[in-house]
């Protein structure tokens, strides 16, 4: 048995989100003439929930496969394997213990919600946002196509409109500003409350995978600041690859000692302006605001997503903070628990 039995472990992805359930494919082989009767699999894995040990047995000169369905219930990055084999005689009297050291990472990320329409300060140079008809910026969106008149470049001119008109006709931009997202998540220790999926913690984790979500759908160009254990710190691109780098940083997201005002302070001149800077914060202590003015003085414009920590379990004064926000022009939204 000792120079006969073969092993192995299959994964069909090497990433997936919470709540997706994970197939694995286990395949014991055995090419002795003697069956093994009894095979302990003793499963090492560190992926919380994983249960994958069995106890089965395989005929000479055979293989017995089998199939092991798991749900992902954490975010995080762990190892699937390896793996210990026990086995021996039918009586049970000699017994022989197999190791096998493979194994594969897994990155679990977030999950992401569908979430409604906030109001976000957006600035830049073309996108969407508020409209401005009187913008004299030529912008990538059209909202109609009008009749050409001399002066108008032949770059606008929209042909289909053209062909079906039998006249020349244009594309009127509609004078918006929009620029890149920003998501700064603040994961400062002492501001955090609650334990497990009922902490900030965590719902400031899944609002800024969603956030992610909805402004990489939306096609901005997507950025993610994190203060945390580990800092993370992703410039915004627009591209396939992004969100999945993200996710994958929110995935191992720890609280750190760094406050708020702090990190602001040390991050001012890193973000670009003419971008919109989205902050998930716990802390309702108003002191961090006044981080926000260099930045705002150099056209970032920050939009606040404030926890309400006593639907969490703790007591702190939103309203105040709400209202020094909204005397700086800052939008500041209030999410409870319940939101998430």
């Amino acid at each position: 048995l000792a120079r006969s039995l073969g092993f192995k472990r299959e994964m069909r992805y090497g990433w997936a989100q919470v709540g997706d359930r994970l197939e694995e494919r286990f395949t014991l082989t055995n090419q002795f003439i003697l069956p093994a009767t009894w095979v302990a699999v003793h499963d090492q894995s560190t992926l919380p929930d994983h249960h994958s040990s069995v106890a089965t047995g395989v005929d000479g000169n055979s293989t017995s496969q089998w199939k092991v369905l798991n749900q992902c219930t954490r975010r995080g990055v762990f190892t699937l394997g390896g793996t210990k084999l026990e086995t021996g005689d039918p009586l049970g009297v000699y017994t022989l213990t197999l190791e096998d050291p493979t194994s594969a990472t897994l990155a679990v990320m977030p999950p992401i919600v569908a979430l409604p329409r906030f109001h976000i300060l957006t600035s830049g140079w073309a996108g969407d946002g508020r409209t401005n008809p009187r913008s004299l910026e030529e912008t990538l969106n059209a909202s109609h196509t009008r009749e050409m008149v001399p002066g108008d470049p032949l770059k606008l001119i929209h042909w289909k409109t053209t062909a079906r008109k039998n006249t020349f006709h244009v594309r009127q931009a509609d004078g918006t500003h929009a620029g890149d997202w920003w998501i700064l998540l603040d994961l400062h220790g002492k501001s955090q409350v609650g334990t497990g999926w009922g902490s900030t913690e965590e719902h400031g984790v899944i609002l800024a995978a969603s956030l992610i979500a909805q402004g990489l759908s939306e096609d901005r160009s997507v950025g993610l600041a994190v203060n945390g254990t580990e800092p993370a710190w992703h410039v915004p691109r627009r591209n396939e690859y992004q969100q999945r780098s993200l996710l994958k940083s929110l995935a191992v997201a720890a609280p750190s000692e760094m406050e708020l005002k702090d990190y602001l302070h040390r991050t001012n001149k890193a973000f670009g302006s003419r971008c919109s800077l989205l902050i998930i914060t716990a802390c309702a202590d108003a002191d961090w605001t006044q981080s926000l003015l260099p930045l705002m003085w150099r056209g970032v414009l920050p939009t606040v997503f404030l926890f309400d920590v006593n639907t969490f379990g703790g007591q702190a004064n939103t309203r105040q903070l709400s209202s020094v926000l909204g005397s700086l022009g800052v939008p500041c939204h209030v999410i409870p628990k319940e939101l998430l």
